[in-house]
Protein backbone atom coordinates (compact mmCIF):
# COMPACT_ATOMS: atom_id res chain seq x y z
CA UNK A 1 0.00 0.00 0.00
CA UNK A 2 2.65 2.56 0.70
CA UNK A 3 4.56 2.00 -2.22
CA UNK A 4 1.93 2.30 -4.37
CA UNK A 5 0.82 5.93 -2.51
CA UNK A 6 4.51 7.04 -3.15
CA UNK A 7 4.07 6.24 -6.70
CA UNK A 8 1.60 9.97 -6.28
CA UNK A 9 4.27 12.25 -4.82
CA UNK A 10 4.05 15.69 -6.72
CA UNK A 11 0.62 15.19 -7.78
CA UNK A 12 -1.01 18.07 -7.42
CA UNK A 13 -3.69 19.43 -4.56
CA UNK A 14 -6.34 20.57 -5.26
CA UNK A 15 -9.22 21.31 -3.04
CA UNK A 16 -12.43 18.90 -3.69
CA UNK A 17 -10.84 17.42 -6.39
CA UNK A 18 -12.85 15.32 -8.46
CA UNK A 19 -11.78 12.02 -9.34
CA UNK A 20 -8.30 11.24 -10.17
CA UNK A 21 -8.87 9.47 -13.32
CA UNK A 22 -10.01 12.70 -14.58
CA UNK A 23 -8.93 15.34 -12.69
CA UNK A 24 -4.83 13.73 -12.03
CA UNK A 25 -5.36 16.42 -8.77
CA UNK A 26 -6.26 15.20 -5.12
CA UNK A 27 -7.26 16.46 -2.15
CA UNK A 28 -6.61 14.65 1.22
CA UNK A 29 -9.08 12.51 1.52
CA UNK A 30 -9.58 11.63 -2.22
CA UNK A 31 -6.25 10.24 -2.02
CA UNK A 32 -6.58 8.15 0.90
CA UNK A 33 -9.99 7.05 -0.80
CA UNK A 34 -8.08 6.31 -3.93
CA UNK A 35 -4.93 4.38 -2.41
CA UNK A 36 -7.28 2.36 -0.19
CA UNK A 37 -10.12 1.78 -3.12
CA UNK A 38 -7.42 0.44 -5.38
CA UNK A 39 -6.63 -2.19 -2.53
CA UNK A 40 -10.76 -3.13 -2.63
CA UNK A 41 -11.43 -1.32 0.41
CA UNK A 42 -14.25 1.71 0.17
CA UNK A 43 -13.85 4.38 2.20
CA UNK A 44 -16.14 7.63 2.51
CA UNK A 45 -15.04 10.89 0.59
CA UNK A 46 -14.65 13.16 3.20
CA UNK A 47 -12.10 12.70 6.08
CA UNK A 48 -14.77 13.36 8.65
CA UNK A 49 -16.11 10.19 7.45
CA UNK A 50 -13.42 8.38 7.03
CA UNK A 51 -12.75 8.88 10.76
CA UNK A 52 -16.29 7.17 11.63
CA UNK A 53 -14.34 3.67 10.05
CA UNK A 54 -12.11 1.08 10.58
CA UNK A 55 -10.79 0.95 15.14
CA UNK A 56 -8.65 3.27 16.44
CA UNK A 57 -4.87 3.20 17.43
CA UNK A 58 -2.42 4.51 19.73
CA UNK A 59 0.41 6.51 18.11
CA UNK A 60 2.63 3.77 19.93
CA UNK A 61 0.52 0.77 17.69
CA UNK A 62 0.50 3.12 13.96
CA UNK A 63 1.27 0.54 11.49
CA UNK A 64 1.84 1.63 7.81
CA UNK A 65 -1.55 2.05 6.19
CA UNK A 66 -3.15 3.40 9.01
CA UNK A 67 -4.96 6.58 8.88
CA UNK A 68 -4.22 9.66 10.76
CA UNK A 69 -6.83 11.97 11.61
CA UNK A 70 -5.77 15.73 11.76
CA UNK A 71 -7.77 19.51 12.53
CA UNK A 72 -7.80 22.42 10.09
CA UNK A 73 -7.98 25.11 12.53
CA UNK A 74 -11.20 27.21 11.69
CA UNK A 75 -12.41 25.41 9.16
CA UNK A 76 -15.54 23.91 10.84
CA UNK A 77 -18.06 24.94 13.85
CA UNK A 78 -15.39 22.88 16.04
CA UNK A 79 -11.47 21.92 15.89
CA UNK A 80 -12.68 18.47 16.44
CA UNK A 81 -14.27 17.75 13.35
CA UNK A 82 -10.90 16.40 11.09
CA UNK A 83 -10.80 18.66 8.41
CA UNK A 84 -7.17 16.73 6.90
CA UNK A 85 -6.51 12.90 6.53
CA UNK A 86 -2.65 10.95 6.03
CA UNK A 87 -1.86 7.67 5.81
CA UNK A 88 1.01 6.52 8.15
CA UNK A 89 3.96 4.68 6.17
CA UNK A 90 6.47 3.73 9.24
CA UNK A 91 9.21 5.73 10.71
CA UNK A 92 7.55 7.93 12.09
CA UNK A 93 6.35 9.77 8.65
CA UNK A 94 2.69 10.48 6.97
CA UNK A 95 2.37 10.81 3.11
CA UNK A 96 -1.07 12.98 2.37
CA UNK A 97 -1.48 15.94 0.06
CA UNK A 98 -1.54 19.52 1.00
CA UNK A 99 -0.74 22.66 -0.93
CA UNK A 100 2.43 22.85 -3.27
CA UNK A 101 3.91 20.47 -3.34
CA UNK A 102 0.62 18.18 -3.56
CA UNK A 103 1.67 14.71 -2.58
CA UNK A 104 4.21 14.71 -0.25
CA UNK A 105 5.50 12.68 2.99
CA UNK A 106 5.83 14.37 6.14
CA UNK A 107 7.04 13.96 9.81
CA UNK A 108 4.28 12.83 12.43
CA UNK A 109 6.29 13.47 15.36
CA UNK A 110 7.28 16.73 14.59
CA UNK A 111 6.62 20.14 12.93
CA UNK A 112 3.18 21.72 12.87
CA UNK A 113 1.04 18.23 11.47
CA UNK A 114 1.90 16.53 15.01
CA UNK A 115 0.00 19.42 16.98
CA UNK A 116 -2.87 18.93 14.85
CA UNK A 117 -3.50 15.37 15.29
CA UNK A 118 -6.66 13.94 16.05
CA UNK A 119 -7.34 10.39 15.86
CA UNK A 120 -5.41 7.36 14.38
CA UNK A 121 -7.35 4.74 12.63
CA UNK A 122 -6.92 1.05 11.38
CA UNK A 123 -8.77 0.64 8.63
Amino acid sequence: MVSYAKRFLGVPYEFGAADYSTSKTFDCSSFTQHIYDHFGVDLPRLARDQAQRGSAVSRSSLKAGDLIFFTVPGRFSSDKIPGHVGMYIGDGKFIHTWGDPGVQISPLDSGYWNEQILSMRRI
